[in-house]
């Protein structure tokens, strides 16, 4: 499924071994369009049991602070067993390890393998 949000941002969801794939292209305007691929990806999740995100990020632009900030509490959040967040460059990735709020469900990779691999491992065990 692939939804095109009004303004510059699109994305794509499936559904994979374990875990749903997000990809994301463009750059989130507002709060509004972060929490409709929230919904999409919840909705996602809902249906088939799965707490497993594979969010691929490296097609999109930075969005401001607050959206940023919306987003990782979402991330964050009880919702999710892991999250791999596929990123442009290395020193990104390891941004993301490195926020004082992650934890490790969370983790930042450049390499779509190396992500997928990390995603799905015990993913059959747990849904």
């Amino acid at each position: 499924m692939t939804t095109t949000i009004p303004g510059q941002s699109r994305f794509t969801l499936e559904v994979g071994p374990g875990y749903v794939h997000l990809w994301q292209a463009g750059e989130l305007a507002d709060r509004e369009d972060a929490g409709h691929v929230r919904q999409e990806v919840e909705a996602l999740l809902d249906q088939t049991g799965y707490r497993r995100l594979l969010m691929d990020n490296r097609s999109t632009k930075a969005p401001g602070e607050a959206i940023r900030e919306f987003v990782w509490r979402w991330l964050t959040s009880e919702a999710f067993d892991r999250v791999a967040i596929l990123v442009k460059d290395q020193v990104l990735a390891h941004a993301i390890g490195e926020r004082p709020d992650a934890d490790d469900r969370i983790r930042g990779f450049t390499d779509q393998d190396a992500a997928t691999e990390w995603i799905r491992d015990g993913a059959a065990a747990n849904g």
